[in-house]
């Protein structure tokens, strides 16, 4: 109570900082209208975080933080924002992307969804709604209903295999290097359905991210991504931690090589969800590079795929914990006896040296396993080092305590990040029974508590 009133925010900004991070936006607006002091530490965590899905909302935002007589900076609170692009209600043009990099320099997530909405049918006219009543009324005698009548010259439908392929509805090319430029501290970048006609605006962003700040990145469904722009943001940005490269973007091997090559040193994820392209040439890399590796997740995956190749990533990636694979048909004994053995051996470590129990090989998914494999001794052993029912009170308490500790890396962390698409593998839920671990021609395995 000595200090000089002028010392007052200081010293209570760090309290306020964690009182106030439990607090709804709500009440932080409540907060915020206190008095000045409290408003300095209440106005960054009600502007930190945005979402966008109408028009008027983002221009309502925008238009305070715009304004030149402002007592507060709004746009330099805002960390995370996510825009998602539908028709009819928010258009995420060019000038959308200019705004937000212009007027908040200091955004460490950007989500940006496409939503391609089907079109409604017309309303039906008034006379076809009377004719709908009366054969409502007749529905005791129905009769087959007669194929549409086709207009003289119209062309007739073609077969099923001579019918040509969808058309690809393109997104709108937006200038996303921008961010690059103007947003130094970008750490999340996530595309949804973003496919413009070329991927020059994503390559441009690659080419001039060199922040080193860049952590994580996922694409889903940007069908026109083109392997050398994941190539160039793997060589432009080597201290990336987590990619995600999901639905129907390409992905090929001269891409997932240069990323293990040029990322492996810190790469801890990595999510391929269309790695029908893939060989074994990705999976040497991926072996030899990511010494930090901790999630493996691909996703449609060839049968061309060797166990060897698949055998060497349990061998040498020792920091492995979820590994998931949906086509293992390649998979044979070798395969599963060297995943026990590595089991075996970081059990009888965790016992020795009194390690971290979440070390280790944590969580394995394989799909369409050959019957022969799954009813082998190998398969058999390996489901004895499975979470029992027996474990599950341990597991609970175990859980409670990481839990709090998850709670205190949330709040230094600011809660800013979305949680990645692989996060339901480590928890509660994956602790089955062993009676559990093989359903059909799949095994989901979780290694029992040392």
């Amino acid at each position: 109570m000595n200090a000089e009133p002028e010392e007052m925010p200081g010293l209570l900004t760090p309290f306020l900082d964690r009182v106030l991070s439990y607090l709804s936006r709500s009440e932080l607006v409540h907060v915020a209208l206190t008095c000045r002091t409290w408003a300095a530490a209440a106005l960054p965590l009600v502007w930190s975080s945005f979402k966008f899905v109408r028009e008027r909302d983002f221009e309502r935002v925008f238009a305070i933080i715009t304004r030149h007589n402002t007592t507060h900076p709004y746009g330099t609170y805002i960390k995370r924002l996510d825009l998602t692009h539908a028709e009819r209600e928010f258009l995420v043009s060019p000038n959308i992307i200019f705004l937000v990099t212009s007027h908040c320099p200091n955004i460490e997530s950007i989500t940006i969804t496409f939503l391609h909405t089907r079109p409604v049918a017309p309303p039906q006219p008034i006379h076809n709604q009377h004719q709908n009543i009366n054969n409502a009324t007749n529905a005791n005698n129905p009769r087959p209903a007669l194929p549409p009548m086709r207009r003289p010259g119209a062309a007739h439908p073609l077969p099923g295999p001579n019918r040509p392929p969808p058309m690809v509805r393109h997104s709108p090319s937006l200038p996303l290097a921008h961010f690059a430029h103007n947003c130094q501290r970008l750490r999340f970048i996530r595309l949804i359905a973003y496919s413009p006609r070329s991927d020059d605006s994503v390559y441009e962003m690659a080419k001039y991210l060199r922040s080193s700040s860049l952590q994580t990145v996922i694409f889903s469904g940007c069908a026109t991504l083109q392997s050398s722009t994941l190539c160039k943001l793997a060589i432009t940005n080597p201290q990336l931690r987590q990619i995600e490269i999901t639905g129907n973007t390409p992905v090929n091997d001269a891409s997932v090589s240069t990323i293990a090559d040029r990322c492996g040193a810190n790469l801890e994820l990595l999510s391929i969800g269309n790695a029908r392209n893939l060989t074994d040439m990705s999976l040497r890399y991926i072996a030899r590079r990511c010494r930090k590796i901790r999630q493996i997740c691909m996703v449609d995956n060839p049968d061309e795929l060797s166990e060897t190749a698949l055998s060497d990533i349990v061998r040498r990636c020792s920091t492995l914990q979820v590994f998931s694979l949906s086509n293992a048909r390649a998979l044979g004994v070798d395969f599963f006896e060297t995943l026990t053995l590595r089991v075996n051996r970081e059990l009888e470590t965790i016992r020795q040296t009194g390690a971290d129990p979440v070390s280790g090989l944590q969580c394995v998914c394989l799909g369409g396993i050959r019957r022969d494999v799954i009813d082998s001794p190998a398969v058999h052993d390996l489901i004895e080092l499975s979470a029992t029912a027996m474990d599950q009170h341990n597991n609970a308490r175990f859980d409670d305590d990481q839990d709090k500790d998850d709670e205190d890396d949330d709040d230094d962390n600011g809660d800013i990040f979305p949680e990645h698409n692989l996060a339901h593998m480590m928890g509660n839920l994956a602790f089955m029974p062993n009676t559990r671990v093989v359903r059909g021609n799949t095994i989901w395995w979780r290694r029992r508590r040392p």
